[in-house]
């Protein structure tokens, strides 16, 4: 199974893209979304359940994407 971690601020976005996944998954793969609308929720899951695939969205407020995936890399240094 495929794990993966979607993070944005923009709700809709979020829904489009488990979306595209979830339509993708039954045709190749079992895949498990988690979206988050704040790095540090993201963060936090991924620390207590890693996930194999995160997807940032660069400009959030507070934590951008950028500094969250330093953050990440900090720990783990094998997430896609």
């Amino acid at each position: 199974m495929l794990k993966i971690g979607l993070c944005d601020d923009s709700i809709l976005f979020l829904q489009q893209v488990t979306d595209m996944i979830d339509k993708w998954e039954q045709t190749l793969y079992r895949v498990t979304v988690s979206a988050f609308c704040d790095a540090d929720s993201l963060i936090q899951a991924h620390k207590e359940s890693p996930f194999d695939i995160i997807f940032l969205d660069v400009t959030m407020p507070l934590l951008n994407g950028i500094d969250a995936a330093k953050e990440i890399r900090q720990f783990d240094t094998m997430v896609k």
